[in-house]
């Protein structure tokens, strides 16, 4: 599999694959349009990092993130009129999605990745090429790309609860939990992995 950067034209297939992999999710319920909208943002913000698995010439994957998570979420806060139509178009087709809306603004918001960290915000696979590493080559690049910038360590955030497969998965790359959180009665842990840098 060949990792590379995003370019503006894997942006539709990365929202697709996006929703394929994360049914129900918060910006899977936002729709297709909103995604594309945010993963455009981070490709388009000098901080984001948009890294796809590659394989035959097919996207199977991507791990998303900010080398500097505050800059990005100030960045992308200052577009609210960019924002707001794909928001209202989801919120229309689905009004229970408005304190969703409101509970990830606050969260990014009140964003507590320590300073001098990346954030992951996204690592997923197309749900055709799950367990075949892909996951873990795409987690591994993004590692490596916070070590190279000089960040000290990675974090994430992860559902706590009926998430036992993510969190394998992270402890197994040597993610601790530093934190918990909640979003309304979701209750989320923040993992983080030091670099070494």
């Amino acid at each position: 599999m060949l990792v590379r950067d995003a370019v503006p034209d894997d942006i539709p297939a990365l929202a697709s694959i996006h929703v394929r992999a994360f049914p129900g999710f918060f910006l899977s319920r936002m729709g297709a349009r909103f995604v594309q909208d945010y993963y455009a943002s981070v490709a388009s913000d000098p901080s984001g990092w948009i890294l796809v698995g590659e394989t035959g010439g097919r996207i199977v994957g991507a791990a998303v993130g900010f080398g500097d998570p505050a800059r990005f979420y100030r960045s992308y806060r200052s577009r609210p009129v960019r924002l707001l139509v794909p928001v209202l178009g989801a919120v229309v087709s689905d009004p229970r999605l408005i304190p969703l809306v409101v509970g990830n603004v606050r969260r990014a918001r009140d964003a507590r990745t320590p300073p001098g960290d990346a954030e992951l915000a996204s690592l997923f696979v197309d749900p055709d090429d799950a367990g075949a590493g892909a996951g873990q080559r795409l987690l591994d690049a993004f590692v490596d790309r916070a070590r190279t910038a000089g960040n000290a360590g990675v974090s994430l955030t992860t559902d706590a609860d009926g998430n036992d497969r993510a969190r394998r998965f992270y402890a197994g790359a040597g993610f601790t939990e530093t934190a918990s959180l909640f979003q309304g009665r979701r209750r989320l842990l923040v993992l983080r992995k030091a670099t070494g840098a």
